[in-house]
């Protein structure tokens, strides 16, 4: 038994390790350790980096080492009972759920930041219980969130770190004061009024936290892949309840676990704000129309191409100029001719197997023709058929493309790409 000095138990940073250790906190660094600093302390020959999950005066333990090092500050206690909640909730270990929670370089003390200039007057109501806020997809989320602050801090999960980055940018042009996390983790410790990021944030630290937010709850990447499989809008029901905080979950298409979750707390705008949200879908017959059939551009892609005031993106996920061919001479389809798998055209006319990666000159493998017909086009020829055919430029992106190759594009340019195309260009 230890008796007379301040004992800390701490959760090792080590992979694998899922043990708490007690250790003596020395003298001088009594006022610095507090639980959830982050501190060092030996392990076997090596000193590791620890959190401190409890502090005790006495332990069961005889002859304990004491703490090396105070090295920063880390979560606050109330979301360490919320990780030791997770932990049970997703069958997992405590680390993880640590780790997600601290900065991501050390930090030795919060940063202040300057009083707000934000007025909140005029703000749409929100429920103060919280609950499910139905908005459509082309809806714009900032009047949520600056009705959420009026009533003081909130936290904010935003499935994607450039958007979050985007939000964070729009809130501080409304004279709030915003953090990003995990970059100003430091900031969001000190107090600001919105506290914002990826999926991590939902345990970034929020002093005099008034409500949390989760933007497209629906999006699976609020869900970590990794074992504990734990999902960000859970932790965030979790901790606003623990806090007696609403929590509002804003989707176009909420899950059946938000819905099941907010019962009558449900909003949803009305029938025609929800149509006038959504972007328009037509599907186009190209067997009514008089261009060629063998031609892949349809007339009403053309139209809206020719149109100078709108912004285009083509969405293609064929690389190359055709993903089948047959010969023209013989109907035969071209192969192959050491896998026999189906080639595709490339930009230099040569034939590239996807599967043994060959390539060989476009010729018929049957009668050795190069009359050649493409049969499912690819975003090669896609871009020679609008450039020939519009009179605008066509810029096409690739997922290893450069940001700056669509941030140089002229402004009438249209865009050609795989699904990435839709990540790298902004509306």
């Amino acid at each position: 038994m230890t008796d007379g000095a301040l004992i800390a138990r701490v959760v090792p940073d080590v992979t694998g390790l899922d043990k708490q250790f007690d250790y003596v906190v020395p003298p001088e660094l009594a006022d610095a350790v507090r639980v959830g600093s982050i501190v060092r302390v030996p392990l076997g020959p090596r000193k590791v980096r620890a959190w401190v999950v409890e502090l005790s005066a006495t332990s069961d333990i005889e002859n304990l080492k004491p703490v090396a090092s105070w090295s920063g500050i880390g979560p606050d206690e109330a979301v360490i009972d919320l990780a030791r909640w997770a932990a049970h909730r997703w069958a997992g270990r405590l680390r993880p759920f640590l780790l997600a929670a601290s900065p991501a370089a050390l930090v030795k003390k919060a940063v202040s930041s300057p009083p707000r200039t934000w007025d909140p007057a005029e703000q749409r109501v929100l429920d103060p219980l919280g609950g499910v806020i139905r908005l459509p997809p082309c809806a714009d989320p900032l009047p949520t969130l600056l009705a959420a602050c009026s009533s003081g801090p909130i936290l904010v999960v935003q499935p994607d770190v450039d958007g979050a980055g985007l939000l964070a940018a729009r809130l501080r042009g409304a004279g709030l004061r915003v953090a990003v996390t995990p970059r100003d983790w430091a900031a969001a410790a000190g107090g600001v009024d919105v506290v914002i990021g990826a999926r991590a944030a939902v345990w970034s630290p929020c002093p005099g936290l008034a409500g949390i937010v989760v933007i497209d709850e629906h999006d699976e990447s609020l869900q970590d892949e990794r074992s504990p499989t734990w999902h960000a809008r859970d932790v965030a029901v979790e901790r606003a309840r623990r806090a007696a905080v609403p929590c509002w979950l804003v989707s176009p298409t909420p899950t059946l676990e938000a819905l099941a979750w907010a019962g009558s707390r449900a909003s949803r705008p009305s029938r025609l704000e929800e149509r006038n949200g959504w972007p328009f879908v037509a599907v186009v017959d190209r067997s009514v129309e008089e261009l060629p059939v063998a031609s892949p551009v349809s007339r009403a892609l053309l139209e809206a191409c020719r149109d100078p005031h709108q912004r285009v993106v083509c969405v293609l996920n064929t690389k190359g100029r055709s993903r089948r061919l047959v010969c023209r001479a013989c109907r035969a389809q071209v192969t192959c001719a050491a896998c026999h798998a189906g080639v595709s055209q490339a930009r230099d006319a040569t034939l590239h197997c996807s599967r043994c990666e060959a390539t060989r000159p476009a010729l018929c493998n049957a009668c050795g023709s190069t009359r050649l017909a493409g049969i499912g086009i690819g975003i090669a020829r896609l871009r020679d058929e609008l450039a020939a055919a519009i009179r605008r430029p066509v810029v096409e992106v690739s997922a290893d493309a450069a940001d700056d190759a669509v941030a140089s594009a002229p402004p009438d340019a249209v865009f050609l790409g795989t699904e990435a195309v839709l990540h790298r260009v902004r509306s």
